[in-house]
């Protein structure tokens, strides 16, 4: 206390020592702008903090995504020798058998957010839970593939006969979109361009047209049997398995590719993974590989005929 007391005393008889220059105290009102010179830098920064979210662009172009690309969890598939439609990890370590007793089973779709598997088999298409229960049939057109369009609620169906039809989940009403579709057995959507695509294994063509059937053409022909078709949204390409093997070209046909040479049936492609699955249906596998073709492995054996892939996030 003595301390203070004595700057007290001290800086009173400073200040009165220095009273005769009390002409010279305006300045120190004009030392006082420091702190509002200061308040002038922090008046930009504001309309800079907001520039962040006007600049930034990337949430507008993550809408203009296809689809979101998420990883798969889980692989299914319909095997047309043993009549069944089974189910396993990625890696194909515990394998279920979810349907059994069918004829013939090819083509297979998934409506994973309202738990359904979809099918198709001799003349019927064929419906179940997820975990295979709850087996249904929805309807006697014939369907050798099938493709879900579930935001519209609707099941594309490419049969042998070259017709492509549109119905909805429930089986109804049934809608010829292609009477004259040539070779047929096979189909894909790509339902951010607006666009499905067929081909068959009695023909040597990929054709595409509008999801109404309007617009058909060919965009890749001189092939030897197509078994399978899987379309990448994100990445713009066309797979398909067939008799040459696994091959891909741009969505209009061009800058064709082989990835594999050995005869296939069934493919599907984990965008979000980076792999492609693929059936041997010769020799009863399925193998996996990367995107690019490497890293080939067998992760199921034993099959009689796996016919179609599908995968699950």
């Amino acid at each position: 206390m003595k301390y203070f007391a004595f700057l007290s005393l001290l800086a009173f008889g400073l200040a009165a020592c220095e009273g005769p220059q009390g002409p010279m105290g305006p300045p120190g009102p004009q030392g006082e702008q420091g702190p509002q010179g200061e308040r002038g830098p922090e008046g930009p920064q504001g309309p800079q903090g907001e520039q962040g979210p006007q600049g930034s662009e990337e949430p507008q172009g993550e809408q203009d995504e296809p689809i979101t690309v998420n990883p798969a969890s889980m692989l299914y598939w319909t095997d047309s020798e043993a009549g069944t439609i089974q189910r396993a990890n990625l890696d194909g370590s515990q394998v279920q058998t979810l349907v059994s007793g069918l004829d013939d089973p090819e083509g297979i779709a998934l409506d994973v957010d309202g738990g359904k598997i979809y099918w198709t088999e001799s003349e019927k298409v064929g419906r179940a839970n997820l975990d295979g229960s709850q087996v249904q049939t929805l309807g006697t057109e014939t369907g050798s593939d099938l493709a879900l369009d579930v935001g519209q609620g609707k099941i594309y169906l490419a049969n042998w006969r070259g017709i492509i039809y549109r119905t909805g989940l429930g089986g109804s009403p049934v809608e010829t979109l292609v009477a004259e579709a040539g070779a047929s057995e096979v189909i894909a959507l790509d339902l951010s361009r607006g666009k499905m695509y067929w081909a068959g294994w009695r023909g040597d063509e990929i054709k595409r047209a509008n999801l109404d059937g309007s617009q058909v053409e060919t965009i890749v022909s001189g092939l030897d049997r197509v078994y399978d078709l899987a379309i990448d949204e994100s990445g713009g390409k066309l797979y398909w398995a067939g008799w040459d093997g696994i091959l891909r070209a741009n969505l209009d046909g061009s800058q064709v590719e082989t990835l594999f040479t050995e005869s296939s049936k069934g493919v599907a492609i984990d965008v979000g993974g980076g792999k492609i699955y693929w059936g041997e249906w010769v020799w009863g596998n399925i193998k996996r590989a990367n995107l690019d073709g490497s890293e080939v492995e067998t992760i199921v054996s034993g099959l009689g005929s796996p016919s179609d892939i599908a995968l699950s996030p």
